[in-house]
């Protein structure tokens, strides 16, 4: 024990050697003290003098305290909490230096690396211990390390990445990739979300531009880092996987680049991933390429290829399609195969916002598609649905592959929903493409549907029984006809050539029909290159030369037998449907004059009362001539002539534009207290 001399004035310690070397004692004892009390375990930080001295002696006594702590073993050592280090030997990291996960993964790449709380940043400055920036720390880092350890080193720094400045240093970190090479920085980088992706699989596909984390070092700071996270899906749907696929038949090892991909979908299928058929998947059709072998162990496309014992081994042209290798089949198993698009039966083409002058190459597929596009005309489809591999079917397996069509939800809407095509001059309906290769492949379009009226079947063929079976949309989506209604081209194409044959027997009500459909798709067929055409006879009909027919401009002209055998279509389909039949009309072959003009007569008033629109004159006419032949009415700019009650009818009905109401207007001359009774009838229906 010693106490320090003062001054004469008592009021300061006095100077001297005697104060000095106290002074150094007491630093001596001061640091014996702190490094007692750190082997003890204590926090000795807190003892280190920081701030200003109080006075000359507390400012000597500090001075010596620091000259002497430096080089104290007083700090822990992270990698080694049983071991001081001397303040002067130690360092600190600027970033993270109080975590103690990130302390743990760099004390062993760090040497005399310390904790450094914020709380001892005064005490670390006074003791001289030495600040290490996490970016050196980082670039310094060696690459070195099996992939699990760096999924160890991306846990402890994990914390970290909260600060955005640590981010951006940690985004320099090592990466290992699945193929062994280790790359700096997570950014461009695949991270797996799935432990079930092959590592080997990843390495092999490494050559085309892969990269992918290993899935041992994956962690999920890598994407904070930058890195992508990918599922077995997403890494499939990477370009460097289709460029492996495209390039698959070319390869030094073509198998090795199948068992990557397979290997790959496999892991999306367990993943619960949605991987269907290749061709049924646009963003995934281009896997049909992928190179397998077959059972002759050729390498083929797996798009070309089908599933032993399936449906689509047994009704597909083998001569077109190989059977899959066994051993694949065994490896990976069906689904993973249909996956890649072999096919187990029949598959469907999908594409969205189809241009149909500019086709996508994923429909390239669909036999004869550039032909349906031609014939379907300009526009956009929202979506193109299509059946594949039709032209490969067996011709003998149709009836089974219509049934399967018919029951196979996605194989049905190819088939039987229309398509709707947009354009500049709006929308339209059109027959799908399935249907479209359907009727012209089989023949179908014109068979007589079974459940059609009677009166077709002298004009259509009957459809076999094998079509007859099917449903009744598969049947309409296939062109069998029930009734000549709708304005189809095709079915007018069929109508045109079966009328011009004259063994057929075909009745009045279905030539009636006929015509119509063809006065309605008149501008697009082609003129038949014929010398005869149909026409009516009595209840039937028969052919005769083109010279010997003529078409009904409208209902009078039905009046003149002498113009030639009749062919009857409503007035505004005339003229179309005499061009297509190359027949004259019936007004180019007479000029409908009136031979006189008759005496002219009030309509009475109660045909106003059922049709207002008619006119209140008529002229009246014991025998009426026009062109010197015998009719009961005609209608010409003078107005309605009529020789009859009945010919009264049907003129004013004509002239007011209400051909139908001609019945009622003849029971109204005969009857006129029934007018009201008319009109009522008339308004109802």
């Amino acid at each position: 024990m010693a106490g320090f001399a003062l001054d004469p004035t008592r009021r300061h310690v006095a100077a001297g050697a005697l104060t000095d070397r106290l002074v150094t004692e007491a630093a001596h004892a001061y640091a014996d003290l702190l490094v007692e009390r750190a082997e003890a375990g204590d926090d000795v930080l807190g003892l280190v003098p920081v701030g200003l001295a109080a006075g000359a002696l507390d400012g000597a006594l500090r001075a010596a305290v620091l000259a002497r702590l430096p080089a104290t073993p007083l700090l822990r050592l992270v990698e080694d909490a049983d071991e001081r280090v001397r303040p002067r030997d130690a360092v600190a990291l600027d970033v993270g230096g109080d975590d103690p996960a990130a302390l743990a993964v760099l004390a062993p790449l760090v040497a005399g690396l310390v904790a450094s709380p914020r709380a001892a940043a005064g005490a670390y400055a006074a003791l001289g211990v030495g600040r290490l920036a996490l970016s050196d720390v980082v670039d310094a880092l060696p690459a070195a390390g099996a992939p699990a350890l760096w999924h160890s080193r991306y846990a402890g720094l994990a914390g970290l990445a909260d600060d955005a400045n640590a981010r951006e240093v940690l985004a320099a970190l090592p990466v290992p990739l699945a193929d062994g090479r280790v790359v700096r920085g997570a950014r461009g980088v695949l991270l797996p979300t799935d432990d079930r992706l092959p590592v080997s699989a990843l390495a092999t596909l490494s050559p085309f531009g892969l990269r992918v984390v290993h899935p041992e070092a994956a962690h999920p700071l890598l994407a904070r880092l930058g890195a992508t996270t990918a599922s077995a899906r997403a890494v499939l749907q990477e370009s460097a996987v289709r460029l492996a696929v495209e390039q698959s038949p070319d390869a030094d090892a073509p198998d090795e680049v199948a068992d990557a991909v397979l290997a790959l979908v496999r892991a999306a299928l367990q993943d619960g991933a949605p991987v269907p058929g290749a061709w049924a998947d646009g963003e995934l059709h281009w896997l049909a390429d992928l190179a397998l072998t077959d059972a002759e162990v050729e390498v083929t496309p797996a798009g070309a290829l089908v599933l032993p014992g399936s449906m689509a081994a047994a009704v597909l042209d083998p001569r077109e399609v190989g059977v899959v290798d066994a051993d694949l089949v065994r490896v990976w198993g069906p689904d993973v195969l249909r996956a890649v698009g072999v096919l187990d039966g029949l598959a469907v083409v999908r594409a969205d916002e189809v241009d149909l002058d500019d086709l996508p190459a994923r429909v390239s597929g669909l036999a004869d598609i550039d032909d349906w596009a031609d014939e379907t005309g300009s526009g956009t489809l929202a979506e193109l649905v299509g059946v594949r591999d039709l032209d490969v079917v067996r011709p003998q397996c149709w009836p089974e592959v219509l049934r399967h069509m018919a029951s196979e939800p996605v194989l049905r809407r190819a088939l039987v929903e229309q398509v709707r095509v947009s354009g500049p001059d709006g929308s339209r309906s059109v027959p799908s493409y399935t249907a479209w290769w359907l009727r012209r492949e089989l023949g179908t379009v014109g068979l007589l549907d079974p459940a059609a009226g009677t009166g077709l079947g002298d004009l259509l063929d009957r459809a076999p029984q094998w079509v007859a079976d099917l449903d009744d949309d598969v049947r309409r989506a296939l062109g069998l006809v029930g009734d000549l209604g709708s304005a189809d081209l095709s079915l007018a194409a069929v109508v045109l050539g079966r009328l011009l044959d004259p063994d057929r027997a075909v009745d009045a009500a279905t030539c009636l029909r006929a015509w119509a459909l063809l006065g309605e798709c008149a501008a697009d067929l082609d003129a038949p290159v014929t010398e005869s055409t149909r026409v009516l006879d009595g209840a039937g009909s028969r052919v005769v030369a083109l010279s010997e027919a003529v078409v009904a401009d409208d209902p009078k002209w039905l009046q003149r037998n002498d113009l030639g055998g009749l062919v009857v279509v409503t007035p505004s389909l005339a003229p179309a449907l005499a061009d297509l039949l190359d027949v004259a009309l019936a007004s180019e072959l007479a000029d409908g004059r009136v031979r006189d003009d008759g005496a002219v007569a009030d309509v009475p008033t109660e045909v106003t009362t059922l049709l207002p629109q008619a006119p209140r004159l008529w002229c009246e006419h014991d025998r009426l001539l026009v062109d010197d032949v015998e009719v009961a009415w005609w209608v010409d700019a003078g107005g309605v002539h009529a020789a009859t009650t009945d010919g009264l009818a049907r003129g004013l009905a004509f002239a007011a534009g209400r051909w139908p109401a001609r019945h009622a207007l003849a029971r109204l001359l005969v009857e006129p207290g029934d007018a009201v009774r008319l009109v009522v009838e008339d308004a109802a229906g």
